[in-house]
C-alpha cells in the first residue's frame, strides 16, 4: 500500500499538476480524437470522417491511487480543428492539492499537419487562478499569462525561441496524423506553452500486446509510441519540494494506440510517463460518439460506446 501524505503544506504531496510532462501526456493522450476525425489517408487506407463531436475519458494514477480526470471532446468542420477538454483532481490529492483545469485549442489542418490559431489553458490550483492564451499570426506567437505573477514560477522564453512554434495540443494532433499518415511514430515538433519551451520528440516502438488492467478498459493488440518532452527554456524555479530540472532533461512517456475508432482507426488507449514523484499511468475508462473496431476487450466495446460500463469506476 502506497504511503500517504499526512499534512498539507508540510508534507510533498506529488505536484502532478504542476509538472508539464504528466499535464501534457494525460492531455495529449486524446489527441487522435481529431486525426481520427480528418479525411486522409491512413497507411495507404481512407480516414472517414467523423460527423459528431468525439469524447474520450481517462483517469491518471500515480503509485496506484487514482489523482486524476481528464476528459477530451474533438470537433472538425470544414478542414478546421477544435479540441476542449478538462482536468480534475481525485482523491488525496483533491484535498491536499485541488486541481480543476480547462483548454482548448483551434486552427486549420494542412497537409504537413496542424496549423494553430488561437489555445487557452486556464488553472485553478489550490486556491490559485492561472489563465495563458496563445495567439498567432504567420510563424510568430503572442502570449498573455494572467496574473502576471505567475510568469515568476519560470524563468522567461527567450524571444527568438517562440516563432514557428506549436501549442501543446496541436503539437500533439500533428504527431498523431503522422502516426497515421506514415504508420509509424516519429518526428519532432517544437512547442511553446506560453510558460515553457520544449521539443516533443516521438518514435517508433512497433507492435505490442495489453493485457488487462484493473484500472483500463482495453486489452488487446496495440501500437506503442514513445514520446519525449525535452525541455529547452522556461525552467521550473527550484524550491524545497521540487527538484530544478536540468537543461535537455529527458522523460519518455509511452503511449499505446489501439484501433478502436471510426473504421478502425488507432486511438490512445493508455500511456506512462517516470517524474520525480513516481510513475504516472493513464488509462482510457470511458468515451462516446465512437465506433467499435473488432480488435481489442469486449471491456472496451463497452466503454467506448457510452453502456453503463463506461461510466463505472475502474474495477480494483
Amino acid at each position: 500500500m502506497p504511503a500517504m501524505p499526512t499534512r498539507r503544506g508540510s508534507c510533498r504531496v506529488p505536484r502532478l499538476v504542476s509538472n508539464p510532462g504528466l499535464r501534457r501526456m494525460a492531455a495529449g493522450a486524446a489527441l487522435a480524437l481529431l486525426a481520427a476525425a480528418v479525411p486522409g489517408r491512413v497507411a495507404g487506407a481512407a480516414v472517414p470522417a467523423t460527423p459528431a463531436p468525439v469524447e474520450l475519458r481517462y483517469a491518471v494514477h500515480v503509485g496506484g491511487f487514482h489523482l486524476l480526470d481528464v476528459t477530451v471532446e474533438a470537433r472538425l468542420l470544414n478542414g478546421r480543428y477544435e479540441l476542449t477538454g478538462q482536468a480534475a483532481s481525485r482523491g488525496f490529492l483533491d484535498w491536499f492539492s485541488p486541481l480543476r483545469s480547462q483548454f482548448s485549442a483551434a486552427g486549420v489542418l494542412e497537409p504537413g499537419g496542424a496549423r494553430p490559431e488561437r489555445y487557452r489553458a486556464d488553472r485553478t490550483w489550490r486556491g490559485r487562478d492561472r489563465s495563458v492564451t496563445l495567439a498567432y499570426d504567420g510563424s510568430a506567437v503572442t502570449e498573455a499569462v494572467e496574473p502576471p505573477s505567475a510568469r515568476d514560477e519560470r524563468d522567461p522564453v527567450p524571444d527568438p525561441l517562440k516563432p514557428g512554434t506549436l501549442d501543446p495540443l496541436s503539437a500533439g494532433l500533428s504527431a498523431m496524423l503522422a502516426v497515421f499518415r506514415d504508420g509509424r511514430c516519429g518526428g519532432t515538433s517544437p512547442v511553446f506553452d506560453g510558460m515553457a519551451r520544449y521539443d516533443l520528440i516521438a518514435g517508433d516502438a512497433g507492435a505490442a500486446t495489453l493485457p488487462a488492467a484493473r484500472y483500463g478498459l482495453y486489452a488487446g493488440p496495440a501500437i506503442r509510441c514513445t514520446v519525449e518532452p525535452r525541455m529547452l527554456a522556461g525552467f521550473w524555479r527550484g524550491d524545497g519540494d521540487r527538484p530544478r530540472p536540468q537543461e535537455g532533461e529527458r522523460r519518455t512517456a509511452s503511449l499505446w494506440l489501439a484501433r478502436i475508432g471510426p473504421g478502425g482507426l488507432p486511438l490512445p488507449v493508455r500511456a506512462e510517463v517516470d517524474g520525480w514523484f513516481g510513475a504516472a499511468v493513464v488509462h482510457l475508462v470511458g468515451g462516446s460518439g465512437l465506433m467499435h473496431a473488432a480488435a481489442g476487450a469486449a471491456g472496451a466495446t463497452a466503454g467506448v460506446t457510452g453502456s453503463p460500463a463506461a461510466s463505472a469506476p475502474p474495477g480494483g
